[in-house]
């Protein structure tokens, strides 16, 4: 009886350990392609707010404004939804007494925030770096981006690097387009058997 008693116990625990298991089994981290391309049509100029934009500048310039991008991006795995972005600009400060953008002359930019949402609703946030700039075939800003886990829902733990090359519109200073690509992995749940 004790002997059949302890048999009943182990394979009870065993077989909590097993559904443990399972559960942890269900979701996988992976390594996927990264490609998103995005279309703005707004780019806001606002007053920076207290305890933004606070790198170092090289001497002589200032802070001016910060920058916020609204967007559409079609992107693998993500699928169509909002983007955007805020960025800090800085620059010759030439009219300190009027607001942004005519306060001063803009020069570069930096502390890039980008956020990417899904289709579902789930968010995808990145941190950025300006490091070149391509004048041909046509002027393209190029960033260094970087998931580092960031997000919400199943991006909560993304990471990644990315390559973002920036075409801001010739014409119209509202508008302009972007490409990314690189690679990031998330925590992606199984659903069923064999995948």
């Amino acid at each position: 009886m004790k002997r059949s008693r302890v048999a009943l116990s182990f394979a009870v625990v065993a077989s909590l350990v097993l559904v443990a298991a399972r559960g942890v089994a269900e979701e996988r981290m992976e390594v996927l392609p990264f490609h998103s391309e995005i279309v703005w049509d707004r780019l806001d100029q606002e007053p920076i707010p207290e305890g933004r934009c606070t790198a170092p500048l090289p001497s002589g310039l200032s802070y001016l404004w910060l920058s916020k991008e609204y967007g559409t991006a079609t992107t693998a795995h993500l699928g169509t939804g909002p983007y955007y972005a805020e960025f800090c600009v800085y620059g010759i400060l030439s009219n300190p007494e009027l607001p942004p953008p005519g306060n001063g002359t803009p020069m570069g930019f930096n502390a890039i925030e980008l956020t990417w949402t899904a289709a579902n609703g789930d968010t995808l946030k990145a941190t950025a770096e300006l490091i070149g700039v391509m004048t041909n075939p046509a002027l393209a800003f190029v960033c260094a981006v970087s998931f580092q886990d960031g997000g919400t829902g199943r991006f909560a733990h993304a990471d990644g690097t990315v390559t973002g090359l920036v075409y801001p519109d010739p014409e119209n200073p509202q508008a302009g387009r972007e490409v990314h690509d690189g690679w990031f992995r998330y925590r992606r749940a199984r659903h069923g058997h064999g995948r």
